[in-house]
């Protein structure tokens, strides 16, 4: 088992400055195929899920999120993000996305297309997809999200500090 690095240190190392991406020419397919030479950037595929290994393989979320590992988290910094109704009558809400949740989720990318956000580390380093709203079908409970149910779970999963810790081992 790898060294776990202070909280602190490991956030940091989870940054991307990925904040420009254009998504006027992005389809809203929600699987894609990652074609074998773009597997190449994997140093050791053995401690990776093997279906990641694969001659072709299939990396789960939106078009408009990382396709790759080299990418880094797609973090778009937009003034106003899609917002969500919940309740009815006099308890309706609307939530949203706020962009000042990079900062401290560095791991956290956001997708437009669906309105939900997904773990960058976990997509490309789980090995058994542990928790798939963050992996696959995306997060959006924003009024949880900022709640012991919502984003500090997933950060503070076993799980997820060890897709982490190997997302920061391979950036190495």
């Amino acid at each position: 088992m790898s060294p776990q690095l202070p909280e602190e240190e490991k956030l940091s190392s989870c940054s991307s400055d990925n904040n420009d991406t254009d998504f006027s020419s992005i389809s809203s397919e929600n699987i894609f195929e990652v074609n074998e030479p773009e597997l190449s950037l994997i140093k050791d595929t053995s401690k990776y899920n093997n279906e990641k290994t694969s001659s072709t393989c299939k990396i789960s979320g939106p078009r408009d999120i990382a396709q790759t590992i080299e990418e880094g988290p797609v973090q778009p910094k937009l003034r106003n993000y899609t917002k969500s109704v919940t309740g009815e009558g006099k308890s309706k809400r609307t939530r949203s996305f706020k962009s000042s949740w990079f900062e401290q989720y560095k791991w956290l990318e956001y997708s437009v297309l669906e309105n939900s956000v997904y773990c960058f580390p976990c997509r490309f380093f789980a090995l058994n997809n542990p928790d798939s709203i963050f992996t696959s079908s995306g997060y959006k409970n924003w009024k949880n999200a900022m709640s012991s149910k919502g984003f500090s779970r997933h950060d503070s999963s076993v799980d997820h500090k060890n897709c982490c810790q190997t997302w920061i081992d391979y950036k190495s």
